[in-house]
């Protein structure tokens, strides 16, 4: 139960520094014009990347983690997103 509350934290975490960080950026490339539209795109990109991320963390858990697996989870996040975008 500790385990599983820690990770779960570590999830959420993760998704709100991407979230911030993803947000940042996008104020950043449009010149430090603020828009608030931007967050819902951060928020479901950082999702996405930390379902990855700990995708690829529970195979090296289980001990089944190769780089082309760790590639392929990475694609396939970059891919659920623009489908996500796409279908916004």
């Amino acid at each position: 139960m500790g385990i599983a509350l820690l990770l779960l934290s570590l999830f959420f975490g993760t998704v709100g520094v991407l979230t911030l960080l993803g947000f940042y950026l996008r104020v950043w490339a449009s010149g430090n014009e603020v828009y608030y539209s931007g967050v819902s795109g951060s928020l479901r990109q950082a999702f996405v990347f930390s379902l990855a991320v700990f995708g690829i963390l529970y195979l090296r858990f289980l001990k089944v983690l190769t780089w082309w697996d760790g590639l392929l989870v990475f694609f396939a996040a970059i891919l659920l997103d623009l489908y996500l975008k796409r279908k916004k």
